[in-house]
């Protein structure tokens, strides 16, 4: 399933700069190590980078919240919803 993304920034309110990349998942991890594996292949997170936690809506959608970053969430919604 192809996602878009959104970064949520700490401080600042959104803007156009926040969209991400449109991405893949074939499967969103349940375990909050193996999304973060999935989220630095697809260039979402930098190399080395980690996320805290993460949850899946009952909409589908995707909240992770990477551990030292200035974004305070990364937001995947699936296409179509």
């Amino acid at each position: 399933m192809f996602y878009t993304s959104k970064y949520i920034h700490k401080i600042s309110n959104p803007s156009g700069g926040d969209e991400g990349r449109r991405v893949r998942l074939d499967e969103v991890p349940t375990v909050t190590r193996d999304l973060a594996r999935v989220l630095r292949r697809e260039g979402l997170l930098g190399r080395g980078e980690r996320l805290l936690d993460h949850r899946i809506e009952p909409d589908g959608r995707v909240v992770a919240f990477p551990a030292a970053s200035p974004w305070h969430s990364i937001i995947l919604t699936p296409l179509g919803a």
